[in-house]
């Protein structure tokens, strides 16, 4: 009942419930059960995405690494299930900016995949986007597009242009299109999918939102940059209020752009905001709280005419 409700939880993107709700699953399976038995692996990975959507990386892993030895312990070194959870353990290498590591784990995922599906299963697909981030995280540009634009055909066969799957695959397809207008369209064409699968304030827009915004900002289109970066906050700001470092981006992102814009009055208001975030979450005499101040003295006075600079 509690691995059910978590999984809820997790539809719903309430991520600190569907956590407490499953790990209340996993120590009710491992009173009953061997550290190694079968059945754990219907809770572990499922945590392990948890924890990664809470950005407790280090966490996320240990889950994923314990769901492998199970699998392989019981299954073998090339059971299909055994291909998702490397696939979902190589993002987090490459979260962890462990890039190679990340390659190695993805590589394995699609050759498994490659060997127990056909050359259009949806779970390729995933590997290979994935293998596609770790590629563009290395440098490898040509071997990143190569690997998502795979994706993107295997994804679209299996489900149709427009499943919510393909949303991340271009996105990160544009982080490694070169050309601007082409680049621009693919972000578009994630957000576009997304809006039509989930609610209109689920974070996943929120972060699809943001990386228009600063794609717009890095053209220098800082109205564009603004709306979208918006949209972005007001999002974060429903649910990231349990991720302060993640909110307080969102904050200063837009800051930047208002700051672009000369908008005092706005900045004023997001500096201030971002300050009543960190006195909640940080240590009074937390460095960042002083810079904050600092950084509003400075706003203060400009909207005070005085020649500050």
């Amino acid at each position: 009942m509690y691995s059910s409700l978590g999984s809820v939880e997790v539809t719903l993107a309430n991520y600190s419930e569907a956590k407490r709700l499953l790990l209340k699953a996993n120590d009710i399976l491992n009173r009953h059960f061997a550290s190694d038995h079968p059945n754990l692996l219907t809770i572990l990975p499922t945590l392990g995405a948890v924890e990664n959507e809470l950005n407790n990386l280090t966490e996320a892993k240990r889950y994923y690494e314990q769901a492998i030895d199970i699998c392989e312990k019981n299954f073998g070194s090339e059971h299909h299930s055994l291909a998702t959870i490397l696939s979902n353990l190589g993002c987090i290498e490459t979260n962890l900016k462990n890039f190679l590591e990340a390659k190695q784990l993805l590589q394995r995922s699609v050759e498994i995949s490659e060997k127990k599906f056909n050359g259009e299963h949806y779970k390729l697909a995933q590997s290979l986007s994935h293998l596609g981030c770790a590629e563009y995280a290395l440098g490898n540009l040509p071997d990143a597009k190569r690997h998502l634009e795979r994706s993107i055909e295997i994804f679209t066969k299996h489900f149709g242009p427009d499943h919510f799957y393909l949303a991340q695959v271009y996105s990160n397809l544009a982080f490694v299109e070169h050309e601007t207008e082409t680049k621009r369209q693919l972000f578009l064409r994630a957000i576009e999918i997304s809006e039509k699968h989930f609610d209109s304030d689920h974070p996943a827009l929120a972060i699809q939102y943001a990386a228009l915004g600063n794609f717009e900002r890095d053209q220098s289109n800082f109205s564009e940059a603004k709306r979208w970066r918006e949209k972005a906050l007001e999002i974060a700001e429903k649910h990231f209020n349990d991720r302060p470092q993640l909110l307080l981006k969102y904050y200063t992102d837009l800051c930047y752009v208002e700051i672009r814009l000369g908008n005092l009055t706005e900045i004023k208001r997001l500096t201030l905001r971002t300050i009543e975030i960190m006195e909640k979450n940080f240590d009074s005499n937390h460095p960042e709280i002083e810079r904050a101040y600092e950084f509003l003295g400075i706003v203060e006075a400009k909207l005070g005419n005085q020649d500050i600079t």
